[in-house]
C-alpha cells in the first residue's frame, strides 16, 4: 500500500538533504565492496562505518546501517548478472536511491509519521480522511 502526502518545504529540504548523503555512503560502501571484493554485508559494514561516521556527524547512524546493506544487496545483484554476461558495465552505478528505513529511523501512528533526519526528527505527515 502506498500513500502519498504533501510536506512543506523545509521538510522536503530536510528529506533532501538526508538522501544526498545517504547517496554518498552508499556509493563509498558500493566503492569498498569493489575494491576488496566482497559483496558480505557484514564486511562492507566493518569496513566504511567508523570512517563514514566521522564524514557524516550529523546523519543518524541507521543510515549508514542501511546503506551498507544496500550495497551488498547491489553488489551481489551485479556480481550475478556480470557472471551471467548481462552487466553493461564494469562497476554498479548508482542510479536510483531508495532509502530503505528500519524501525529505529521513522515511527508511525494512527495519523502521523515521523522520520529522523540531520536536524532532528521531522514530523507533521498527516494523513487524509480514510473513508
Amino acid at each position: 500500500m502506498k500513500l502519498r502526502v504533501k510536506v512543506d518545504y523545509s521538510t522536503y529540504s530536510a528529506l533532501k538533504e538526508v538522501e544526498k548523503e545517504y547517496r554518498e555512503v552508499l556509493e563509498d560502501a558500493i566503492n569498498y565492496g569493489l575494491s576488496n571484493k566482497t559483496t558480505s554485508f557484514t564486511r562492507i559494514k566493518s569496513g566504511v562505518y567508523k570512517t563514514e561516521r566521522e564524514k557524516h556527524k550529523d546523519l543518524p547512524s541507521h543510515y549508514i546501517y542501511t546503506a551498507c546493506e544496500d550495497a551488498s544487496e547491489r553488489l551481489d545483484s551485479f556480481e550475478k548478472l556480470k557472471k551471467g554476461g548481462r552487466a553493461y558495465t564494469e562497476k554498479p552505478s548508482v542510479r536510483r536511491v531508495t532509502i530503505h528505513l528500519d524501525d529505529h529511523l521513522w515511527k508511525f501512528s494512527l495519523d502521523t509519521i515521523s522520520i529522523s533526519t540531520k536536524k532532528g526528527r521531522v514530523l507533521g505527515f498527516h494523513f487524509p480522511n480514510l473513508p
